[in-house]
Order: structure tokens, then sequence, then C-alpha cells
């Protein structure tokens, strides 16, 4: 299992795209990857604000950020997330990931589990 806390800006997560490409073709056994990927994966991650350019089995909220501010000037997105591979989903093919309200943080936390 490996946690990311990637940077905001795109040049800056460009090393951790490649180490994770590189740690995923030296992984032979199952492998989840979680955390905060700082991007979404699709137009629909992300509500208000400036329309954003994309880079190339959830349950709660849909977005996992919120930029606190007030309407009309409100933004959500969806930045954390938990990938796994094949492997993984051979022997957990039943994980779930719930993502719970925001509280405290401009993030909602996210639990995984399981079942």
């Amino acid at each position: 299992m490996s946690f990311v806390y990637a940077k905001c800006w795109t040049t800056l997560r460009k090393s951790l795209w490649n180490d994770l490409i590189s740690l995923s073709n030296n992984i032979q056994d199952s492998w989840s990857v979680m955390g905060d990927f700082n991007v979404i994966a699709e137009v629909e991650e992300k509500a208000g604000g400036m329309p954003n350019r994309l880079e190339k089995s959830c349950m709660g909220n849909n977005y996992t950020w919120c930029n606190n501010r007030d309407a009309p000037n409100t933004i959500w997105k969806r930045l954390d997330r938990v990938l796994y591979n094949s492997e993984w989903f051979d022997l957990y093919n039943k994980t779930i990931v719930n993502h719970l309200a925001i509280a405290s943080s401009d993030h909602a936390s996210s639990t995984g589990g399981l079942h």
C-alpha cells in the first residue's frame, strides 16, 4: 500500500507520476495507492469555478475538496482517491472507499475497508 500527497502544480507532480509508473512496473503483488492526487480525472469531478483542463466503487460525497468560499465562488473537486492493481482486486474484490463529510479541513476524510 502506498500513500500519496501530490503537489498542486502539474509540473511538480510529474516526478510523482514517474515514480508511480516505475513502482508499478516492479510490483508483482497486490498494490493500492491512495491519497490526495490534487488532480481530477474527469470533468464531472469538479463543480464551480473556471472549466478545468484535464490531464491524461466509491460511496459518499462525489467531491472530496472544497475551497470553502461562499456561493457563487464555491468550487468542489474530487482530488482524493484510491487506485489498485488487478492483483489487489483479485484478493480484495470487495474493497470499498467511503468519502466522509468535510469537517475541520478543506478535504473530506476517506475510509477504506474490506468487506
